[in-house]
């Protein structure tokens, strides 16, 4: 009897033992799980988060390009995102800023938008369409196109908080020789700065589309 009693006591403790070990395996388990979730995007799991949002929950970047609110405690989702000037990566700290512009007269300008034009009828490709946008941002003094890296993608985009019209407007009558020009030729040059920019909005969705 006191046989039996000792083997049932060391197998007790042998299963007392194999419990506690599998208690601390569960636990190492458990702990790696959730260290694993808190990498993972909490949409698909099955990419790793690529950022969190302001309200801890964690995207990766394509789910993050497909929702306006957290999908889990319907924050409003502001995406990190940066500036930067249309043709180099050059970060922009306030897109709305008036920079220093030079004052041409009408036939640097004419000549300035012939070469812009010839540009959009004879050429194609990213490289031509953002030196065009450059030449008009530095032209009229202002950030009217840019690039801005939604995390960690790319667009280009023109500045809706800036007046164009206002702004073309400004800058003709501000031309070396503007006393010079008929009501005529001034609304001219209006006409075509501002063909020009319907043009490039154009062709922002389309390099929009193929990015």
């Amino acid at each position: 009897m006191d046989i039996l009693n000792k083997i049932d006591t060391k197998f007790i403790k042998s299963l007392d033992t194999l419990q506690i070990k599998l208690n601390e395996h569960l636990k190492i388990l458990e702990v790696r799980r959730r260290e694993r979730e808190m990498k993972l995007c909490g949409v698909c799991y099955d990419r790793d988060a690529d950022y969190q949002l302001k309200c801890v929950h964690k995207l990766c970047n394509t789910c993050g390009t497909i929702v306006s609110r957290c999908p889990f405690c319907r924050t409003a989702f502001y995406p990190e995102s940066k500036y930067l000037s249309i043709e180099v990566d050059f970060p922009i700290t306030d897109i709305n800023l008036i920079f220093g512009r030079a004052r041409p007269s009408h036939s640097d300008l004419l000549n300035v938008l012939d070469t812009l034009d010839h540009y959009m009828l004879s050429y194609s490709g990213i490289n031509h369409f953002v030196h065009i946008c450059s030449t008009i941002n530095n032209m009229l003094g202002r950030f009217i196109y840019y690039r801005e890296i939604v995390n960690g993608v790319r667009f280009y985009k023109w500045n809706i908080n800036i007046p164009v019209n206002l702004v073309v407007y400004l800058f003709v009558r501000s031309l070396r020789d503007v006393d010079t020009l008929s009501q005529e030729n001034i609304g001219y040059l209006e006409r075509r700065i501002l063909r020009l920019h319907s043009d490039m909005i154009d062709r922002l969705q389309y390099y929009n589309h193929d990015t």
